[in-house]
């Protein structure tokens, strides 16, 4: 591994991951954290800790509250023991506590890059809730996260139809819906509520241009890499794909985790360990119908990212039983 500047050097690293949420995140934590021993995120795969602080506690409360309750019903999506509170290298970190506050979050990681240096290579965030952070709380806290870390960003970004039906699949099991449409039970069905998203209600993590320019403008290109999911479990393109994701992390990325994603096979998934949260997402397949209906109302998904990194994925777009 390259050291970069001295500047850098005696900072801690910290990798970012921002989303998006159903675009293979966990594989993709598992790919740095379990199998190429590149970063750990502690006591958890993501805590939203910056989008706690970005939206108050008050507010949190009612999504805090549906998680209490999946893990009440054993919906809990159980990690590899290495990269939760129960690693030994996590023994002697604490989790910040109380009310949320930078100067915590910061501390937090400079704790936890002190007990996993001897075998990571940096410390990681890997919360989906970031990809919602706004330009203006992230100016807030930007001079003092780089003055504490050589910072680096990543978003993994799926087939906007095919992972906003994941989505909606996800959100219907889990009542998520009722959130949003009220007392309109008759919707909370994953076609029903695809349909209702992409034609009524715009969730925030479709939003993937102007996102990837949000965190551009505020950290820089030379901070931010956009992964493709299908371009980097994709065994044609995903040689490159390795590379270029090695050398953002000047790191050497040899292997990648499996994927319950990719290849898309809907609600006859494979159930890999520990993905618990992938296979169980889609109930339904997604039928042609359907995926028109989602290809018509979301063109403009597609041809923005055509727009900001000139092309359009190979993969993305293409209708495929599930």
């Amino acid at each position: 591994m390259l050291l970069g500047s001295y500047d850098n050097f005696m900072k801690t690293p910290l990798l970012l991951n921002v989303g998006t949420c159903f675009s293979a995140s966990s594989p993709l934590h598992y790919t740095l954290g379990w199998d190429n021993k590149y970063c750990h995120t502690g006591h958890c795969k993501e805590h939203h800790y910056l989008y706690i602080m970005q939206i108050g506690k008050k507010k949190w409360k009612k999504t805090a509250e549906k998680y209490k309750r999946r893990r009440e019903k054993d919906e809990y999506v159980y990690k590899p023991p290495l990269l939760t509170g129960e690693s030994h290298l996590v023994n002697n970190v604490l989790f910040p506590r109380g009310e949320e506050t930078i100067e915590k979050y910061i501390n937090y990681y400079k704790q936890l890059w002190e007990c996993i240096k001897p075998e990571y290579a940096a410390c990681a965030d890997f919360s989906n809730k970031h990809f919602q952070l706004t330009e203006s709380f992230m100016m807030k806290i930007k001079d003092q996260l780089l003055d504490a870390f050589d910072l680096k960003f990543m978003m993994v970004l799926r087939d906007p139809v095919r992972r906003l039906f994941s989505a909606c699949s996800n959100a219907c099991q889990h009542s998520v819906g009722h959130d949003i449409l009220g007392e309109r039970d008759d919707l909370v069905d994953p076609v029903k509520y695809f349909r209702y998203c992409v034609s009524d209600y715009i969730e925030p993590n479709t939003q993937y241009t102007e996102v990837y320019n949000k965190f551009t403008k505020v950290w820089g290109k030379e901070r931010v890499h956009a992964i493709i999911m299908e371009e980097l479990w994709n065994p044609e393109t995903q040689p490159e794909k390795m590379e270029k994701l090695s050398d953002f992390l000047n790191f050497p990325i040899t292997k990648v985790h499996e994927n319950v994603y990719y290849p898309d096979m809907g609600p006859n998934a494979p159930k890999y360990e520990y993905l618990k949260d992938q296979w169980c997402s889609d109930t339904v397949g997604l039928d042609k119908e359907t995926w028109k209906y989602g290809m018509e109302h979301m063109d403009w998904i597609y041809s923005g990212f055509a727009k900001i990194f000139g092309y359009i994925p190979k993969e993305w777009g293409e209708w495929y039983e599930t």
